[in-house]
């Protein structure tokens, strides 16, 4: 390793301490962090299937008039799709 004293000194205590955490998990239950928990990930798959139907039901939000939660025109929403090949063309 190409560093100063201090930084090697810190890289060595931190692969130290990785070393011990892992004797440690074999000896006791796993220690996760508490967003790798089966339940927190359950809740997260709801809530991401939730948006996604919820998108589904409203439509592009990404059209939507900020204002009045109009829908853009089909017409504005084709130029934008394809305003690089306008460009291009004129």
């Amino acid at each position: 390793m190409v560093c100063g004293p201090e930084i090697a000194r810190v890289v060595n205590e931190f692969e130290i301490s990785q070393e011990r955490i892992k004797q440690e998990q074999t000896k006791e239950p796993d220690i996760k962090h508490h967003e790798q928990l089966e339940s927190k990930q359950n809740s997260f798959v709801k809530q991401v299937q939730a948006m996604t139907n919820t998108l589904e039901k409203m439509g592009n939000p990404f059209f939507l008039v900020q204002g009045t939660r109009d829908i853009a025109d089909p017409k504005v929403a084709n130029t934008i799709r394809n305003i690089e090949q306008i460009g291009k063309n004129q």
